[in-house]
């Protein structure tokens, strides 16, 4: 597919760009599930071409979809929750003292890191047969809106839901629930154990850089934060970029 140019100052410019750009990425995923429903290789995508379900072997656009489910939620949606979970742990320095002094507190503290701010605001899922949902019946074929961060703060499920609290044992449905959890999940879980604890190794006196604007991307799927300046602490960081330097230095 051919970009076509738009004037400058255009204010249709960059949506128009954007469309483009996401037409030649689903046609891109479109042409990689066909062949691998042709001719499987030995790769991820041609596993699930060749996958056998109750109703036989998935089409090219399911297979297309499953890809895309796997590549952006696997790579932007893990780099906000670093984002944001960073931000709220580290503005609430009691919150970030008392992980220092109790790292048993680090699973808990990425459940919270997750629910506080879910980074995946809505899924769209649609009712394969008239379904009942809090006395109102939704109709087979009706497109339904899952609004995941609204039920992350749900009081009912969460006391003092809009209070960030790391000792909170509580599950979140940041990933999602049952046969639609999250397949990256455990992953995505890891990368945030592991960025905190090289935080709290090696920059225990970090903190979010303060007066900075902080802005968000329009984005009805994700919540997306465009930039956090975290400082690391001058002492610190020298002493880390100078182990940097040495090390490399020192290679043989």
């Amino acid at each position: 597919m051919t970009e076509k140019p738009a004037s400058a100052g255009s204010e249709t410019a960059e949506p128009v760009t954007t469309a483009n750009r996401v037409a030649d990425y689903w046609q891109y995923l479109m042409l990689m599930a066909e062949d691998r429903c042709r001719t499987p290789r030995e790769d991820f995508a041609s596993i699930i071409a060749q996958a056998e379900g109750e109703g036989g072997r998935p089409s090219p656009r399911e297979v297309a979809e499953h890809m895309h489910s796997l590549i952006s939620p696997g790579f932007e949606t893990t780099a906000q929750a670093i984002t944001h979970g960073l931000h709220a742990l580290l503005e609430h320095r009691d919150q970030w003292h008392l992980l220092q002094n109790n790292r048993e507190l680090l699973d808990p503290a990425v459940m919270e890191m997750l629910r506080f701010r879910t980074v995946a605001k809505f899924l769209f899922r649609q009712a394969i047969e008239d379904t009942p949902v809090g006395g109102v019946t939704i109709p087979a074929g009706a497109i339904v809106v899952l609004a995941l961060a609204s039920a992350d703060r749900d009081e009912r499920q969460y006391p003092r839901a809009d209070q960030f609290d790391i000792t909170r044992h509580a599950e979140n449905v940041a990933f999602g629930k049952w046969k639609h959890y999250c397949a990256g999940a455990p992953l995505a879980k890891l990368e945030l154990k592991l960025t905190l604890e090289t935080l709290l190794d090696r920059f225990p006196e970090a903190s979010v850089v303060g007066g900075q604007n902080l802005a968000w991307r329009r984005d009805i799927r994700i919540d997306a934060l465009e930039a956090l300046q975290i400082d690391l602490g001058s002492e610190r960081l020298a002493s880390a970029t100078q182990r940097a330097h040495d090390l490399r230095r020192n290679r043989p």
